[in-house]
């Protein structure tokens, strides 16, 4: 019946474009109220609010051209100025809408005469294939186990909290017999580094690694391939054989079982490489001759170290499509531990966060991973279903028009 609505919708154009335009941009914003807060922040840069203020701009300046080559049409430089003149959307500069725009996922391409928004063919196909395999996982009945890492500071706490409008300073306060509470944190202070694994039935036992961050950097500069390799050989025995473990493509869950020569190596390098696997070749070929049989059986070479460790236990790795954390369901068990530290947080020690933290492992049981679990498969069929849409909607496109004049190359 869906079909036949689209069909139907497909003969008139611009009754399927305006329904097109008003499901893609519900499907948008119940995405973002499911996310939550800090997982939405870090992925788009934006808070939800500032979000979805922009979206509303964006569908504002949205409109029927009547012409079947540019049925719509979003001009940046009018998006750019109603932002820039809305109080509760910061200013931008073109550039930084550039980059909110590639972080929805839309490339500045030429204009065809067919064009369409534009996501990036590589992560398309990823999905599909990520989505396919995990499905057919799920009706071979095998167990899922999911990985991520994550971080919680010593001032994690809510940013909001009821106050009473009356009182306006600690004099106020002082003359009603109240207390003004505990200060917020002056900073976010030190940092607790977290990695862990589970499943619809629970975090996995003894798959727990916590450790305090001794740098202010990205949390991810501080977990290497080696001391994720070692974590993963100890929670193996704790992980039924035959399952699959899903996880994303951070560098250190993608160090190669071996080095492949690129170009920077030098010709004897290429050559003492070519012969370990079986190739005879010697000095008088050129670098270049010498990196087309490394390419023509590299592949067979081309493994991760975590991949290859899983498979010699019977256990099967599966990568997710980059900027696709929301199908990774431990990113909700995450925000529900967050949320249990930020609203128990009143000392802003880094030991009192840690044990904090430890509380909130114990609230997580197996019904939450469950529902968290669930969620992530209705959103894996959401964006099963979108992809279909998406791919009968190239026949009536949606474009981003940019002036002529734009800098941005890519």
């Amino acid at each position: 019946m869906h079909t036949l609505r689209l069909l139907w919708a497909a003969q008139n154009e611009s009754v399927w474009l305006r329904r097109q335009r008003r499901y893609l941009f519900r499907q948008q914003l119940e995405t973002v109220d499911e996310m939550p807060d800090e997982l939405f922040i870090q992925h788009f840069r934006l808070s939800k609010i500032v979000f979805k203020h922009l979206c509303r701009i964006l569908r504002a300046r949205t409109t029927l051209r009547g012409t079947p080559e540019i049925p719509l049409e979003i001009k940046v430089s009018k998006v750019l100025s109603l932002c820039n003149d809305d109080a509760d959307i910061p200013h931008f500069k073109r550039t930084t809408l550039h980059k909110i725009l590639h972080e929805l996922g839309f490339d500045f391409a030429k204009r065809e005469s067919r064009s369409v928004l534009l996501e990036r063919d590589d992560i398309v196909l990823w999905r599909r294939k990520y989505l396919r395999k995990i499905k057919e996982h799920r009706e071979a009945n095998k167990n899922i186990y999911f990985l991520d890492e994550t971080w919680v500071n010593a001032g994690h706490v809510k940013t909001k909290a009821w106050v009473d409008s009356k009182i306006k300073n600690k004099k106020d306060a002082y003359r009603a017999g109240l207390s003004n509470g505990p200060g917020a944190p002056t900073g976010k202070g030190k940092r607790l580094i977290v990695l862990h694994i589970g499943s619809e039935k629970g975090f996995v036992e003894g798959g727990l690694l916590l450790f305090e961050s001794k740098s202010t950097k990205d949390y991810h500069e501080e977990m290497d391939g080696e001391k994720f390799i070692n974590w993963f050989k100890n929670i193996i025995p704790n992980i039924e054989p035959g399952s699959v473990v899903v996880m994303d493509n951070a560098p250190y869950h993608s160090v190669k079982s071996e080095k492949i020569p690129t170009l920077q190596w030098n010709k004897q390098q290429i050559i003492d490489w070519l012969q370990s696997k079986g190739v005879t070749m010697d000095t008088s070929y050129l670098k270049k001759e010498l990196m087309l049989k490394v390419g023509e059986i590299s592949p067979q070479y081309n493994t991760y170290l975590v991949d290859e460790t899983a498979k010699a236990n019977g256990i099967e790795i599966l990568r997710l499509p980059p900027y696709h954390c929301k199908l990774n369901p431990i990113e909700f068990v995450w925000a529900q531990i967050k949320n249990y530290i930020a609203a128990n947080n009143s000392t802003y020690k880094l030991k009192d966060v840690e044990k904090l933290f430890y509380d909130a492992i114990e609230t997580i049981d197996s019904n939450k991973w469950k529902k968290c679990c669930n969620h992530v498969v209705n959103e894996e069929k959401n964006m099963w279903d979108l992809d279909d849409v998406m791919e009968l909607a190239e026949k009536n496109p949606f474009i981003i028009n940019v002036n002529e004049n734009s800098d941005d190359s890519d």
